[in-house]
């Protein structure tokens, strides 16, 4: 038997932007990003800088960002979480800071 079939879109995917190579400076619970390709510089609370290293590393979609944000912090990857999450990748991609991925 074959799962039900859905209307909803897959899950999108989420990069850092091409061409921006991301420059950063680290210390205990901040983080400064510096994004040469738009000239700007961003500070990042640690979950923010997480989340934008994972981006960095690979596309992902929200669970596996929210997942992986939760295990960097020692946290549990509930609902709360994954709203943090989503308003994060809005607010990351509204910087430019990041892309979904085409289809």
């Amino acid at each position: 038997m074959y799962p039900p079939m859905t209307n909803s879109p897959p899950p999108n995917l989420w990069r850092v932007g091409l061409g921006c190579d991301l420059r950063w400076r680290q210390w205990d619970d901040e983080c400064i990003v510096f994004n040469p390709a738009a000239g700007d510089t961003h500070v990042l609370n640690h979950a923010a800088a997480e989340a934008l290293q994972a981006l960095e590393n690979a596309p992902t979609d929200i669970d596996g960002l929210t997942h992986t944000v939760a295990s960097a912090l020692n946290l549990e990857p509930d609902e709360e979480l994954l709203r943090h999450m989503q308003q994060l990748v809005d607010q990351l991609d509204d910087l430019g800071l990041i892309e979904p991925v085409p289809a």
